[in-house]
């Protein structure tokens, strides 16, 4: 009875209600049953003439009432990978007074029952869409939080996702790591070995977010919420004429809830979510005497092997982990290179030292000369917001990979005039 008190107080605000009144009574009415369900003991409440009465009185009544018959407590789990204290969530009430959300607002925002899939009203939706155009590839959806949604799972990131700790292969979307530390750990090796996951972000599902929330320690209940919280439904109503022209695998892929990319919680739960597959990777690779890393959805493998460049099982194993773990290999990207030839990691050349493509560098060069004798109006071929950020951003990732070369990028951006 004091259990069912308990989760009385906790389902809605019952303001003037003497729940313990309600408890016995749903008690009475359910004791004899060994395992009552969710059902049986919303029945028992919903027949009880306290509660009833009460209703009845509400000039503002709750929207619904449902009862949890979830555990209440945290789960015990391992600290090796928290790096600080989780924030204890066992409530709904609890959960929505963390976020600073009311109850309904909660319920409305996680969607947990994907009605907005089904909807053509975009102010339904907590979720702006855009096609980005890719040079012969299909269009990527880029899927990105409404402000009120948006700052929930930004309190999510720092309250829960920035305190675990992803696996030491993982350099991408992490404090202390980046493509700079990704390409370092395959600096002056005999053969390079990269290989790309297909969708990657549209891989992961609900079900992996649950999991991970679910393995942290939070009821059920509650990991259902943060992962209806983290995760979309895209509605294909929504998605225009690009939509329906990609394969059905893709539409597949949008249409089913996944980690949204543009969502400020998807890179670290991209990473947390991935952990056993790196564990696996990583000990394949340290039997085979190699280095392995991964940047996002670049995988990346070096050593002092020459069998990387030509041993097909080496890329089979790789393949058939990344499959069970819930991903594919995007052959079109996958290439080997020896030391002779030029090796490059995400757009950084790892023979020697890390160094930027010559290519790369030349192109920007060009365009910041261009700017400053043109105007910065004629180079902006792609229409691009904000163009002088973009350059400035062009800049700063040339610096960090080579003080030099930036230093001199950065002289010729500085005689430009932007009006």
């Amino acid at each position: 009875m004091d259990s069912i008190n308990e989760r009385l107080c906790n389902a809605v605000d019952f303001q003037n209600l003497n729940t313990l009144l309600v408890a016995q009574s749903i008690y009475k009415k359910v004791a004899h049953i060994r395992d009552p369900e969710a059902k049986q003991v919303e029945e028992a409440l919903l027949n009880t003439p306290h509660f009833l009465g009460w209703l009845d009185q509400q000039t503002s009544p709750p929207k619904f009432v449902r009862m949890n018959l979830a555990s209440s407590e945290m789960q015990s789990i391992s600290k090796h990978f928290i790096e600080d204290e989780l924030p204890p969530l066992t409530t709904y009430k609890e959960l929505s007074s963390w976020l600073n959300l009311t109850p309904s607002d909660l319920a409305w925002l996680a969607d947990a029952q994907s009605r907005q899939s089904s909807t053509s009203q975009a102010k339904l939706h907590h979720y702006h869409y855009q096609w980005l155009k890719r040079a012969n590839k299909p269009p990527r959806l880029l899927e990105t939080p409404k402000s009120c949604l948006k700052s929930v799972q930004r309190k999510i990131l720092t309250g829960i996702l920035d305190r675990v700790r992803p696996h030491e292969a993982a350099h991408g979307f992490r404090k202390g790591r980046s493509c700079i530390t990704h390409a370092q750990n395959h600096t002056g090796q005999e053969s390079l070995l990269c290989m790309d996951i297909e969708n990657f972000f549209m891989s992961i599902t609900w079900a992996r977010v649950y999991g991970l929330f679910y393995g942290l320690g939070y009821p059920k209940h509650i990991a259902l919420m943060l992962s209806a919280l983290c995760t979309n439904t895209a509605s294909p109503k929504l998605l225009g004429n690009t939509f329906l022209n990609l394969s059905w695998e893709q539409r597949k892929l949008i249409i089913q809830p996944h980690l949204p990319q543009g969502a400020p919680t998807s890179p670290a739960l991209a990473n947390l979510c991935c952990w056993k597959m790196d564990k696996r990777l990583a000990s394949l690779a340290k039997t085979l005497n190699l280095n392995y890393s991964r940047y996002a959805d670049d995988l990346a493998f070096s050593g002092y092997n020459t069998c990387l460049k030509n041993n097909i099982r080496i890329r089979k194993l790789i393949e058939q982990i990344a499959r069970e773990e819930g991903f594919l290999i995007n052959h079109t990207k996958t290439y080997s290179t020896h030391r002779s030839q030029r090796q490059s990691i995400v757009g950084i050349v790892v023979n020697e030292h890390p160094n930027i493509a010559r290519k790369d560098y030349d192109t920007l060069k060009a365009i910041l000369h261009n700017c400053s004798i043109y105007g910065p109006e004629t180079q902006n071929k792609e229409k691009i917001h904000n163009f002088q950020e973009h350059l400035r951003g062009k800049i700063a990732h040339v610096t960090s990979i080579s003080r030099f070369k930036g230093d001199k990028l950065q002289s010729i951006y500085n005689k430009i005039e932007w009006s």
